[in-house]
């Protein structure tokens, strides 16, 4: 990553997570079928997959945006 690239932050829970990843997969699994290169989807899965994790407390009183 150079340094004028632009990141996201993206907050998931588990199912979110899970739910990415297993859509990713059937995305390169016909990716795959049709002789269509993969790499950037296998590396956008390892991304996701080895993200760190954190758990985040909500206070009550605070409101959702």
């Amino acid at each position: 990553m150079n340094e004028s690239e632009t990141v996201a932050d993206v907050r998931l829970n588990e199912s979110e997570k899970k739910l990415i990843v297993n859509s990713l997969l059937c995305f390169r699994h016909e990716l795959g079928e049709k002789g269509i290169p993969t790499q950037n989807i296998n590396d956008l899965i390892l991304k996701i997959i080895e993200a760190q994790s954190r758990t985040i407390t909500r206070r009550d009183d605070r409101e959702e945006r």
